[in-house]
């Protein structure tokens, strides 16, 4: 999960963390996260874009089987 969450943030966003600060957040070596990147690339044909509906059915089935999103805002968690 985190390798397709870092490589969904490197594909939309301009600016981004460096990937040692990725491998820090998620608890692996910056060797690992690297071999894990390539790998979770060459198992998708370097094909990272997902066409909308299907990622609003997979938003729908995760939203639908699991519990509330809760975001940090300020000192306080909301529920989205």
């Amino acid at each position: 999960m985190l390798t397709a969450m870092i490589l969904a943030v490197k594909y939309l966003d301009d600016k981004r963390q460096k990937i040692s600060s990725y491998a820090k957040i998620g608890g692996v070596s910056l060797k690992d996260l690297c071999v894990l990147e390539l790998a979770f690339l060459e198992t998708i044909n370097y094909n990272l874009y997902v066409h909308p509906i299907l990622f609003y059915r997979y938003r729908e089935q995760l939203l639908s089987e699991g519990g509330p999103l809760l975001i940090k805002s300020d000192e306080s968690f909301i529920q989205i």
